[in-house]
C-alpha cells in the first residue's frame, strides 16, 4: 500500500465540490489501494451527514455515495487498516509538540499524518494546505501538486 488520503480528499472524490475534478483526475492516475482507517471512515459518515444538513447533498445522494464507497472496499480501492490507537495518539501527540508551534495544524489532522506514516505510506493525497505541509515535514510525498 503506497496511498493514504485525508477525509476531504475522498469526500471530494465521491461528492461535486470545488477539489472534485483535481482529485478525480489525481484518482485515474494513482494505482495502489488507499488505506483505510476507522477515523477516515467515521468522518467521512460525518461529512456526508453534514453535506445533508447543509442541503449540499440529499439522502439519497448520501446513501448512493456510501453505497459506492462500499462497493469501493470490496473492489480492492480502498484497504481497511486497523489501528493501534494508543501507538496512534501518542505520535501524533509527539508531531504535535513539534510542528503545531510552527505550523498551526489542527489535532485530526496531525493524527491523519500519524496513521499515514505508521502505515508507511509513500504518497499522501490532501487539499489541506497546513496538513501538506506537516505531511513534507515528516518525509511524505504530497499530492496533488
Amino acid at each position: 500500500m503506497v496511498a493514504y488520503a485525508d477525509t476531504s480528499f475522498i469526500f471530494s472524490l465521491y461528492s461535486n465540490d470545488a477539489n472534485s475534478v483535481q482529485a478525480r483526475a489525481e484518482s485515474l492516475i494513482f494505482q495502489p489501494a488507499i488505506a483505510l482507517t476507522a477515523l477516515q471512515q467515521y468522518e467521512l459518515s460525518n461529512t456526508l451527514c453534514l453535506a445533508v444538513f447543509r442541503e449540499k447533498m440529499s439522502i439519497s445522494e448520501k446513501q448512493r455515495t456510501q453505497a459506492s464507497i462500499a462497493t469501493d472496499i470490496q473492489n480492492g480501492v480502498f484497504i481497511e487498516c486497523p489501528i493501534d490507537w494508543a501507538k496512534a495518539y501518542a505520535y501524533a501527540e509527539t508531531l504535535s509538540e513539534i510542528y503545531t508551534p510552527k505550523l498551526g495544524c489542527r489535532a485530526l489532522d496531525i493524527l491523519h499524518i500519524a496513521l499515514a506514516k505508521m502505515l508507511k505510506v509513500e504518497y499522501f493525497y490532501s487539499f489541506d494546505v497546513r496538513q501538506r505541509n506537516l505531511a513534507k515535514k515528516v518525509g511524505l510525498k504530497v499530492k496533488p501538486k
